[in-house]
């Protein structure tokens, strides 16, 4: 799968290099990679604080709150004694506040008790002689958005001072002088004293901050995204105009697909070319395996991230690039690859065919740049710019089709005696049925303890996946079955043989 390929060989030596690209990877969107890194991180150094934290964050991030608060407790971050530490329960409890419905009286319950966890850990940070004006300003934030105006005006009032003070540090401090050297997060910094502004109802100096905002979130791009949802929220509660935050709208990504059609294959037009850096995107999605993909990726060289996704491991996309051409248009691809720099290049690939690059493992390329693309455009909060209206109808092969496929086996099996074999056959076997005939698979096959079912739609095959572990987890421990029983469950998707 492209998630695991795309993770560096061999990997970090270090807790803090895993954490740097775990963190370098989720600040351009792409969580579930990031999740991905940060949990190999974690098999190399599983003690190690801030790879929890940090993996605990990306769950939350994606959405999974109660899975976050879940792994929190497992971690046991609450006995961390970090600044970080008390504000995990303010986020979870955040994030199901803003779940919920605007006129719900529960949100507003819940958004009060985020406000109070906020301003418990603020107040512990306070009274050790080192006041954290990131828990200070979500305080008095959540509790204005609580309805607490009173109170969100003197918090916000008790850290203008010291936030003001923090950002002339970043604003006196050399050039070239190392981040390293201060605790004081720049970006962190500015978007304090970007919020409190709001708050005091100050829109001169929120307007005048945005621009120094947005540069400074360039490079942390999910980070800048929260920052303007929770800036939002607070300009709606308080009917401020919201174009204070326009600076903060991201560029869109751009998703460069190969034509359906190698007939229709040539360079962009130079009017395609104007428009495109007219408003360059933040980044550009590719497979580099048609002319109209190299000749995009050549004009936005340097100007933005780029992420490649090959439809097949490298010497056989240099062949086949070679055969849609000369090997001129080889060269210009290998050059937009040198010519990235590393920290703004990801290349991963789908899948190791090398010979049938045929219209289901195109189609299975765009879906996938396509996909991603949307996963991150709805983490960064961005638009999304795509080419290739050709391929809105995914054709499908006669010998090959595309397909997701379940694979899965039951933990403990090996180890039950005859008698829970029957109840084993009875019991799991049977709910796993009715589990995959709600499911609707393709073509679906057991045998032991094992199956396997074949899904059209992706959708559909995940929602059995979770189906199937919630049944059977739900019957471990009863009728006589080992209370570790479980579902293990492996999940592909891509182009399969008929």
């Amino acid at each position: 799968m492209i998630d695991t390929v795309a993770i560096p060989a061999p990997l970090p030596v270090s807790a803090a290099e895993h954490l740097r690209r775990a963190r370098k990877t989720a600040n351009a969107g792409n969580l579930l990679l990031a999740y991905d890194i940060n949990e190999a991180g974690l098999r190399h150094y599983p003690a190690d604080r801030l790879l929890q934290h940090h993996l605990t964050l990306i769950l939350a991030r994606l959405g999974a709150t109660e899975a976050a608060a879940e792994q929190c407790r497992a971690f046991g971050l609450a006995d961390w004694d970090h600044d970080d530490a008390p504000a995990l329960n303010a986020r979870f409890e955040k994030d199901r506040a803003l779940a919920l419905e605007p006129d719900d009286q529960e949100r507003q319950l819940r958004l009060r008790r985020t406000a109070m966890f906020y301003e418990a850990a603020y107040l512990r940070t306070r009274a050790d002689r080192r006041p954290s004006t990131y828990l200070g300003v979500n305080a008095a934030t959540y509790h204005r958005l609580a309805g607490n105006a009173e109170q969100a005006a003197e918090l916000a009032a008790d850290i203008r001072d010291l936030a003001t003070q923090e950002y002339q540090t970043i604003c006196d401090a050399v050039p070239a002088e190392p981040p390293s050297k201060s605790r004081i997060d720049p970006y962190y910094a500015c978007a304090t004293l970007a919020e409190i502004a709001i708050l005091c109802g100050n829109h001169d100096q929120a307007t005048a901050l945005m621009p120094e905002l947005r540069d400074l979130g360039r490079s942390r791009q999910d980070d800048l995204a929260s920052t303007r949802r929770q800036l939002q929220l607070l300009c709606e509660v308080l009917e401020t105009d919201r174009c204070v935050l326009s600076p903060l709208q991201p560029a869109p990504i751009h998703v460069a697909l190969p034509p359906r059609n190698p007939i229709d294959d040539r360079d962009l037009s130079a009017g395609d070319l104007t428009a495109l850096l007219k408003n360059p995107p933040s980044q550009l999605l590719t497979s580099l395996s048609s002319r109209r993909e190299i000749s995009t990726a050549e004009a936005l060289v340097g100007l933005v991230e780029i992420h490649v996704i090959l439809p097949m491991r490298e010497t056989a996309c240099r062949r086949y690039v070679a055969e849609l051409g000369d090997q001129t248009l080889v060269q210009r691809r290998d050059a937009v690859l040198a010519q990235v720099p590393a920290e703004r290049l990801s290349v991963a690939w789908d899948v190791d065919d090398v010979t049938l690059f045929d219209d289901t493992l195109k189609s299975y390329v765009v879906g996938c740049l396509r996909g991603l693309a949307r996963l991150r455009g709805d983490v960064l909060l961005t638009e999304l710019e795509a080419a290739g209206a050709e391929w809105q109808q995914a054709p499908q092969g006669e010998d090959r089709v595309i397909r997701a496929v379940l694979f899965g086996d039951v933990k403990g099996f090996s180890k039950l005696g005859d008698r829970e074999i029957a109840t084993f056959a009875a019991k799991i076997w049977g709910v796993a049925n009715e589990v995959l005939a709600r499911s609707r698979p393709d073509v679906v096959n057991t045998w032991g303890d094992a199956l396997f079912a074949g899904y059209e739609d992706i959708e559909a095959a995940a929602e059995a996946a979770l189906a199937l572990q919630t049944a059977i987890g739900e019957l471990a421990g009863t009728n006589g079955l080992p209370a570790d029983l479980g579902m293990r469950i492996g999940a592909h998707y891509g182009p399969v043989v008929r």
